[in-house]
C-alpha cells in the first residue's frame, strides 16, 4: 500500500471507526516496496520481511486453517504438481501464480511459488541442471505417483474425504487482515521474530 493509500484507510476508520472496510487481495502484496519496508524494520532485510509478511497474511486469508499440513500438503502438492503440468509452459516467469494460487486455496502467489521451490528442491534431483518443462515431467511422472499413493493411505487412514481448497477471495474485511489481538505477534507459533 502507498502511504497515499494508508491516508485514505485511516481517514475512512476516523470517521466510522466501527464500520467493515475492505480491501482487494491484489493491494495485500502487489507493488510493495520491501527495500522501503527493510529500512523502516532496520533489523531483518527485504526477503525475511516479504517472507513474515507472506506467513502473516497466509494465516490471515486462511483463517488459521493449516493449508500445507499433513493430509492437505499431500493434497496441496498433488493439485499443484497437475496444474504445472497442465499450463504446460517453458519457464517459470510465464505462469500466473495469483491463478495457481487457488490450486493449494486462498493464499498469496509468494507462498505458492516458495511452496514450488521447496517441491522441487526436495523431489528432482539436479534440478539446477534441468529444464523448466523437465523438472515439471519429473515431478508428474515420478513425484506424483508416489505422492498420490501416500495421500490415498493418509485418507484411508483417517476415514475421510479429502477437503477442497478454498476458493480465493477476490476482497478481505480489513479487519481480518489486519487485527490487533495477542496471538497476532507470535502467529507462527514462535513467539515472534
Amino acid at each position: 500500500m502507498s502511504p497515499q493509500d494508508l491516508k485514505e484507510v485511516d481517514s475512512k476508520l476516523q470517521e466510522n471507526p466501527e464500520g467493515c472496510l475492505s480491501i482487494v487481495r491484489e493491494k495485500l502484496y502487489k507493488g510493495i516496496s520491501w527495500v522501503e519496508v527493510e529500512a523502516k524494520v532496520e533489523t531483518r532485510n527485504w526477503m525475511q520481511c516479504k517472507s513474515k509478511w507472506t506467513e502473516i497474511l497466509t494465516k490471515r486469508m486462511t483463517n488459521g486453517r493449516d493449508v500445507y499440513r499433513g493430509v492437505n500438503a499431500l493434497q496441496a502438492k498433488v493439485n499443484l504438481i497437475e496444474r504445472l503440468y497442465e499450463i504446460n509452459v517453458e519457464d517459470a516467469n510465464e505462469i500466473d501464480w495469483e491463478d495457481l494460487a487457488s490450486a493449494i486455496g486462498d493464499v498469496p502467489p509468494s507462498y505458492v511459488q516458495s511452496k514450488f521451490y521447496k517441491l522441487k528442491a526436495t523431489c528432482v534431483p539436479f534440478w539446477q541442471k534441468k529444464t523448466f518443462p523437465e523438472i515439471i515431467d519429473y515431478l508428474y511422472e515420478t513425484s506424483l505417483p508416489l505422492l498420490k499413493e501416500k495421500l490415498e493411505k493418509k485418507v484411508e487412514e483417517r476415514g475421510r474425504e479429502l477437503q477442497t481448497p478454498a476458493a480465493p477471495k477476490r476482497v478481505f474485511l480489513f479487519q481480518d487482515i489486519f487485527r490487533c489481538d495477542e496471538d497476532s505477534e507470535g502467529e507462527d507459533g514462535a513467539g515472534g521474530s
